[in-house]
C-alpha cells in the first residue's frame, strides 16, 4: 500500500435507539406513519429515531390521560404529594443520567445540562 493511501472503509451498520409515545402507562408500539432523526450535536451523526404522532395516537393518549384523570383526582391531597415527592426524588437519583441525556441531545456542557435538571 502507498505511504499515503487510505484504507478502505468498511460500512457499519449500527442499531439506533426508537423514541417512542408514552401511553396508557406503558410505550406506544405501533407502526410509526412519520419518524424523525435525532442527531449529536457534536458529531451529526444519527443517535435515535423519534416516532411523530398521528390523531389516532393522540386520540389514544387524550383518552388514557382522561381515565388517568379520574383515579388521580379522587386521590387525596397527601397521596398526590407522596407521588409528586417520588418523582422529585428518582430525578434527583437521577440527576448525572439525566444530564448526559441533555448533553448528548442538545451539546449542552455537562453542568450546564446538570443545572437545568
Amino acid at each position: 500500500m502507498p505511504p499515503f493511501a487510505r484504507p478502505t472503509e468498511v460500512a457499519v451498520e449500527v442499531e439506533v435507539e426508537r423514541i417512542t409515545h408514552w401511553i396508557g402507562g406503558r410505550p406506544w408500539t405501533g407502526d410509526p406513519a412519520r419518524q424523525g432523526n435525532v442527531f449529536d450535536p457534536a458529531s451529526g451523526e444519527v443517535t435515535a429515531h423519534v416516532d411523530f404522532a398521528g390523531a389516532a395516537e393522540v386520540d389514544a393518549a387524550v383518552v388514557a390521560a382522561g381515565k388517568a384523570f379520574e383515579s388521580w383526582r379522587r386521590a387525596s391531597l397527601s397521596a398526590r404529594a407522596k407521588v409528586m415527592f417520588a418523582f422529585r426524588e428518582l430525578v434527583q437519583a437521577n440527576r448525572e443520567r439525566l444530564a448526559r441525556v441533555i448533553t448528548a441531545q442538545e451539546g449542552k456542557v455537562l453542568a450546564d445540562a446538570a443545572g437545568e435538571v
